[in-house]
């Protein structure tokens, strides 16, 4: 078994040490490493996956109300919550659908909503 644990740590991965590998995994997430026409897959524990989803959020969050600075995030929220919804509830032939406010949220849908797999839970309006 102490053979076993050595040639593992032993292991070198494009002159790296598997210790550096599984640190670095643990601050990035799952990684792939070829080594000698082999792969090394390297998969942190679930507590740090739950710690990079907590800073991923907050990163995402703090780089949000940077972008907003002047105003506060309850009233972009709002602004965005009720825009949308004056857009859904507006009649075929209105500006809102046709116009070039229609074709930027039409954009936001294909490219950002369904990124996330969203898309079948929202309601269609025909």
């Amino acid at each position: 078994m102490a053979e076993a644990r050595q040639a593992v740590h032993s292991i070198r991965v494009s002159s790296l040490h598997l210790d550096s590998i599984t640190t670095r995994a643990k601050l990035r997430g799952p990684q792939v490493h070829e080594v000698d026409g082999g792969a090394v897959i390297v998969i942190p524990a679930p507590k740090y996956f739950i710690r990079l989803a907590q800073n991923k959020f907050r990163h995402g969050w703090n780089h949000f109300q940077s972008a907003i600075w002047p105003a506060p995030v309850w009233a972009v929220l709002l602004a965005i919550s009720v825009f949308v919804a004056v857009v859904m509830q507006s009649p075929e032939g209105s500006w809102y659908r046709s116009g070039p406010i229609a074709a930027t949220l039409w954009w936001c849908d294909e490219h950002i909503v369904s990124v996330f797999g969203l898309g079948p839970y929202l309601p269609t309006f025909v």
